[in-house]
C-alpha cells in the first residue's frame, strides 16, 4: 500500500499528541494489532447512528474486544451495550492506525499493549431498535440520534480522516441499496 496515499489527522488533547490514520481494506490480518471496533450504523432510511454519554462528545457506538471475542462479536455486543440496537450486514471497511508519536500513552486500564494499534470499523445495518437500557460500563442510558449522512462528522468533528471513513461507508450504504 502506498503510505503516500492515506489520509492523517493529528490531534493533541490534554497535552497528549494523537495520529490517526486511515487503511481501507477488508483483509483483518492486516490491522494487527486491533482493541477497539466501531460501527459505521445505518438505518432504513440511510441516516446514521450515532451516540453520546452524558456531556460527552456524540461519537459512533463501539468499544473493546474482549479477551477471546471475535472483531464481528466486539461490534454487535458494543452496538447492544450503548446504543440498544442489533445489526446485520456487517462488512470491513479498514482500520483506523492510532499512534502516539509524543509517547505519551494514556494507557491508565493497561488493557492494551504499545502504544501503535488499530480501531476497526465496519459498515452495518440496524437489524431491531431495542428499548434503550443502562450501558453496563457506566450505568447510564446513552443517547441515541439518527443523523443523516451529510451531517455526520459535523456532530462528530473527526475531521479529514473521519471524512473519508463516513464517505466509504455512505458509497457502500448506496452500493448496496440504490
Amino acid at each position: 500500500m502506498d503510505e503516500t496515499k492515506l489520509v492523517s489527522n493529528t490531534w493533541i488533547e490534554k497535552g497528549v499528541t494523537m495520529k490517526f490514520t486511515w487503511y481501507p481494506g477488508e483483509n483483518l490480518e492486516q490491522f494487527q494489532p486491533f482493541n477497539q471496533v466501531y460501527g459505521v450504523v445505518f438505518n432504513s432510511d440511510g441516516q446514521m447512528l450515532i451516540q453520546r454519554r452524558e456531556l460527552r462528545p456524540w461519537c459512533l457506538a463501539g468499544g473493546t474486544v474482549e479477551e477471546g471475542e471475535t472483531a464481528e462479536e466486539t461490534l454487535r455486543r458494543e452496538q447492544i451495550e450503548e446504543a440498544d440496537v442489533t445489526v446485520k450486514n456487517p462488512i470491513l471497511l479498514g482500520g483506523q492506525r492510532v499512534q502516539f508519536p509524543g509517547g505519551h500513552y494514556p494507557n491508565p486500564t493497561k488493557r492494551f499493549i504499545g502504544d501503535d494499534f488499530y480501531q476497526l470499523r465496519y459498515y452495518c445495518e440496524v437489524d431491531q431498535i431495542l428499548p434503550q437500557t443502562p450501558d453496563p460500563d457506566h450505568d447510564i442510558i446513552n443517547k441515541r440520534l439518527f443523523v443523516p449522512q451529510s451531517e455526520i462528522n459535523n456532530y462528530l468533528g473527526w475531521g479529514i480522516t473521519g471524512q473519508v471513513i463516513f464517505d466509504q461507508a455512505i458509497a457502500l450504504y448506496h452500493h448496496l441499496h440504490p
